[in-house]
């Protein structure tokens, strides 16, 4: 199941010691911020939001992040918690695109389906917070258009929260659920 191998991947992932730019590190460098600080209560750690230093609009993994440090200060099993979020919307997407697509037009199009399991890897998890929010945007997107589900637009609406760009896709799809299928509208 490719959701076992993502949460087995995110477990495991190593970042070079020293000085480095990578996502991983600083996300790294807050959970342990997050995990040494005195919070006696829940609510000192919400006062941090009401600071006028915090500015972003993204609530997820602040409060992910100080679950995960309430239990434990190994990073790991923050990790493997992103790997289970990561890896759950993944492996939906994933699932719907083969599900969709009959078999025996897949041997014809193995190329393809190859190029959308990988324009968002699951190695992907490193920058977790944008690439995260374009998986729960991804499934909320499918719910709605191809199953009708109306709780599809509940988890689009909750990307911004988890990475504060994707206001702007919501804005898209508002464009295309306003104006409907209309070609003339997008592409002229």
């Amino acid at each position: 199941n490719y959701w076992f191998f993502i949460v087995f991947y995110a477990y495991n992932i190593t970042v070079p010691k020293g000085d480095n730019d990578m996502d991983i590190a600083r996300r790294i460098d807050y959970f342990y911020s997050i995990s040494h600080r005195d919070y006696d209560t829940y609510d000192q750690f919400i006062q941090d939001f009401n600071d006028e230093s915090y500015t972003s609009s993204d609530f997820f993994e602040p409060f992910l992040v100080y679950g995960v440090s309430k239990i434990t200060n190994d990073v790991q099993i923050l990790f493997l918690m992103y790997g289970l979020r990561f890896g759950y919307f993944y492996s939906r997407n994933i699932a719907f695109a083969l599900d969709s697509i009959p078999k025996t037009l897949l041997r014809k199009i193995w190329p393809v389906f190859f190029l959308y399991a990988f324009m968002n890897p699951f190695w992907n998890i490193n920058g977790f917070r944008f690439w995260f929010a374009t998986h729960v945007f991804l499934y909320g997107l499918i719910l709605f258009l191809i199953h009708r589900k109306k709780k599809g637009i509940l988890f689009m609406l909750a990307t911004p929260f988890i990475h504060f760009s994707f206001i702007f896709s919501i804005a898209i799809f508002l464009l295309y659920f306003i104006a409907g299928s209309r070609l003339k509208i997008y592409y002229y």
